[in-house]
């Protein structure tokens, strides 16, 4: 446990007295740090956009009516503000010239306003499609082309449905469908697979797939939540068909964030850590893995971390309710223990990457990791001391902690199989009524050291 967050501490203060405060209150902002300068291929606030397909998906789904669910799932799979590309197709003529993956070109949106944009693979001499990627360099724009599955599209700052690119001085005529073509390629959908294609080989992943067997266990976890369906993993099945609408839609709105977004945080800081190397120029190292953690910062805390009283819709507001509910937010700002540490560790791991200094990083890596497990398992104790010691037996309440629940299961699992199906019978949909709080909280107690 050296150099890991203090979890029993921070997990029992849900129902015990107030956290000691560990960090001072004075801390940086969420989203300040040394980012890296946006490129061709990622962007700050484009990442943290995320949450804004988040958000949507919890407004549908706080309808109650099959339209709503079937929109959240659309915005679930398909995204809509996050992201944003389109495929052009060029008329009077062929490119010309190879365009290189990332090569900047310029369009005029249906207002006639300039649009950025880079190129989003390669394309060759000859071809007649092309692929482009809305270069969003700020919060602004991000909100200009919102397609995908946005139940509201807006296509103000989308490109024209025919018109020129420019590449330096070429010109290319084009066509599309503004509504058909415009997509995005970052998705809460595909979180899961992108964790299973960019994060396979590092450790925590590694334990979720020796527990579900499954490499996109999140989004199937997900659209069994969305159909009402039972699932096949290896270990830790929910049935949704023991719930209604209610207990389904709060499976899904937690699940995205707890399943899908959890593990693709980790990963990308896992990655990034586990990639560090020493170089000849300090101050300057380690360029890839600093980028993957500057987006790792992006998606835990998201766009709107300061436009809610609890912080927004992704994992930082996760924290942040947890310490709202235990005694756990720092003094003055109120910020969560969890939040406060946890941008300290991004900042620190920034400065030894840059620097080649990769001594520590192990070390950063497994605090970080604990400090992510923390809001999970105050979360599982929230729902069950509700569920028990409450008889709050709402649905909402039941797949609220049938989330938590799947996104635990895998670490204590590798820590203790006997505490992991504990947990599982006392959570999974159709059991949370006859669920025991002190059993749960035991079988996490137990295994606080090695989580």
């Amino acid at each position: 446990m050296r150099g890991r967050v203090p979890l029993a501490a921070l997990a029992a203060a849900l129902v015990t007295a107030p956290l000691l405060r560990q960090v001072a209150s004075t801390v940086p902002d969420p989203r300040s740090g040394v980012f890296l300068a946006d490129g061709a291929d990622f962007s700050v606030a484009d990442a943290a956009a995320l949450d804004l397909d988040q958000r949507t998906l919890i407004g549908r789904l706080s309808l109650g009516t099959d339209g709503g669910l079937a929109a959240a799932a659309r915005i679930y799979a398909e995204g809509g503000f996050s992201g944003p590309c389109a495929d052009l197709t060029l008329v009077d003529g062929s490119i010309m010239a190879d365009i290189g993956r990332g090569t900047s070109l310029l369009g005029s949106s249906l207002g006639g306003d300039d649009v950025l944009l880079t190129a989003l693979e390669d394309a060759a001499a000859g071809s007649i499609r092309l692929r482009v990627r809305y270069a969003v360099e700020s919060a602004a724009f991000v909100g200009s082309c919102r397609v995908g599955g946005n139940p509201a599209a807006d296509l103000s700052g989308c490109l024209a449905q025919s018109g020129n690119i420019y590449v330096g001085d070429q010109r290319y005529p084009y066509v599309y469908s503004p509504l058909e073509d415009n997509y995005n390629t970052r998705t809460l959908a595909g979180l899961g697979a992108a964790a299973r294609d960019a994060h396979a080989d590092t450790p925590t992943f590694k334990k979720f797939l020796a527990y579900y067997g499954e490499t996109d266990y999140a989004n199937e976890w997900i659209l069994a939540a969305f159909g009402g369906l039972p699932t096949f993993f290896r270990n830790g099945n929910p049935d949704f068909s023991r719930f209604d609408q209610e207990g389904r839609a709060a499976a899904v709105q937690w699940g995205t964030v707890v399943l899908n977004l959890w593990m693709y945080v980790m990963g990308l800081v896992e990655g990034a850590i586990d990639d560090c190397v020493a170089c000849d120029t300090p101050g300057a190292c380690n360029s890839l893995p600093r980028r993957a953690l500057d987006q790792a910062r992006a998606l835990y805390t998201g766009s709107q971390y300061d436009k809610t009283p609890d912080g927004g819709y992704l994992l930082f507001a996760v924290a942040q309710r947890g310490c709202m509910r235990c005694g756990t937010c720092t003094s003055g700002d109120g910020m969560a223990a969890v939040n406060a540490e946890i941008f300290q560790l991004y900042s620190q791991a920034e400065e030894h990457l840059a620097e080649g200094t990769c001594t520590y990083m192990e070390e950063h890596r497994d605090r970080i990791l604990g400090l992510l497990t923390v809001p999970l398992v105050q979360g599982i104790l929230e729902q069950t001391h509700a569920l028990d010691h409450h008889e709050d037996h709402q649905q909402t309440i039941q797949g609220q902690g049938a989330a938590f629940a799947a996104a635990i299961l895998p670490l204590v699992d590798a820590c203790s199989q006997s505490g992991a199906l504990t947990i599982y019978n006392d959570l999974t949909p159709g059991r949370g009524t006859i669920g025991s709080y002190e059993v749960v909280r035991f079988a996490l107690e137990r295994n606080y050291d090695c989580l």
